[in-house]
């Protein structure tokens, strides 16, 4: 009985936490919503077929939610079909584009953000560049991707990278900045 009792308050956890984050969001999309996912901004947020974001048995699945926004009207944040985005996920555009290509897989505690977001230092405007991932690639766990950068297809990016460049095809990259390692096929 008890086990029965706890599976029925997990399963009323699971619908609440998505209905909230629902609520709170300023629009629907349309993907598989494993976990929570929170959307915010005024610009425009394209996802394709068979995009998930969220994984039961991982960790953050509880304690955290997906994020995304696209700030100002000129944003797009465009996500091809088949990708996975493990929990606690971040995405934000602000004002230019993140493009991500098919068939991409996110781990845990992923950040994609294509601006600094305030001014640094004695600059006279906040740094904005384009983010563009390509097709079949692994982004590992705690993987920051900054503005400007550019990942080309069937690319591998190591745990705990942060990537602020251009990462070039069929090559596997890791390290603070991201560096090239080997290519896949060698």
């Amino acid at each position: 009985m008890n086990s029965i009792f706890k599976r029925v308050i997990i399963k009323l956890l699971k619908i609440l936490r998505l209905s909230l984050y629902n609520f709170l969001s300023d629009r629907k999309i349309i993907c598989t919503k494993i976990q929570p996912l929170l959307v915010k901004g005024n610009g425009n947020i394209e996802i394709e077929s068979n995009v998930t974001f969220g994984v039961e048995n991982s960790n953050y699945y509880y304690s955290s939610y997906a994020y995304i926004e696209a700030r100002g009207e000129e944003s797009l944040i465009k996500i091809g079909k088949s990708c996975v985005f493990n929990n606690s996920t971040t995405i934000i555009a602000d004002h230019d584009n993140i493009v991500i290509g098919e068939n991409c897989v996110f781990g845990t505690n992923v950040e994609i953000l294509n601006s600094n977001f305030h001014k640094l230092y004695k600059q006279d405007k906040i740094k904005r560049d384009k983010v563009i991932i390509g097709n079949n690639v692994f982004i590992g766990n705690n993987v920051k991707i900054l503005k400007g950068t550019i990942i080309e297809d069937n690319v591998t990016i190591a745990n705990g990278s942060i990537v602020c460049s251009q990462i070039p095809m069929g090559t596997i990259a890791a390290g603070v900045p991201a560096k090239v390692l080997t290519y896949e096929n060698d």
